[in-house]
């Protein structure tokens, strides 16, 4: 059974939840993160997630509006783990078969060093299968980062397998490009994130893939 003070701290940290997804500033976000120092980002991200939900229940022509600001503290949330200094972005790929062809999608967010928004990038690229979508994604992040003058960059995906790959077997053929990029960088860290914590680069990738004239 838990503590009266530890729940009291449970409804103080739902409540700055609650006051970030409502009115989105970045005072309620600046307070968000200092309380999140105690846990892990997954962990954080899965009740922001909750809260949200349990809001847009409540006010359901909210729902859009809850979901984007739910979406802007997870990437805050993920960024702020980054180390100092750091760059950091998120990618995604998305690939699907329409009759005997394939049609593939990429979406990508960008923060620079400061915390700004710097690019977003949803472009639909042909045929690709999944993990080539992945790749495009990755490299798409890693080039609009180093044309804003970015020299360490940590990119999120919640694809396991890209993350492994690039851990375990660097010198994949596969990885050439993201070789070559990685190499402009002074810095360069792949992380994995839970699915739906990349929610807002999976939402580019889809918007791109629907949008591509193989679709």
């Amino acid at each position: 059974m838990s503590s009266p003070t530890s729940r009291r701290e449970a409804g103080q940290v739902n409540d700055a939840i609650d006051e970030a997804l409502a009115a989105p500033s970045p005072a309620h976000r600046q307070r968000l993160l200092q309380l999140a120092r105690a846990s892990s980002a997954p962990e954080f991200a899965e009740r922001i997630w909750r809260r949200a939900t349990r809001l847009g229940k409540r006010h359901p022509r909210e729902g859009r509006r809850l979901q984007a600001a739910r979406d802007g503290l997870i990437l805050a949330l993920y960024a702020s783990r980054a180390p100092r200094g750091w760059a950091c972005a998120w990618c995604d790929g998305s690939s699907t078969r329409v009759g005997s062809r394939l049609a593939a999608g990429i979406g990508g967010i960008v923060r620079d060093a400061p915390g700004a928004i710097v690019a977003r990038i949803s472009r639909a690229i042909g045929e690709h299968d999944a993990l080539g979508a992945e790749l495009a994604a990755l490299a798409a992040v890693m080039r609009a980062a180093i044309e804003r003058g970015e020299r360490r960059l940590c990119v999120y995906t919640d694809n396991r397998a890209l993350v492994a790959l690039w851990n375990e077997r660097r010198d994949d053929d596969r990885l050439s490009v993201i070789r070559g990029l990685g190499a402009e960088l002074q810095r360069f860290s792949l992380r994995a994130l839970p699915r739906r914590h990349n929610r807002a680069a999976d939402a580019l990738a889809r918007s791109a893939m629907a949008a591509s004239p193989h679709s």
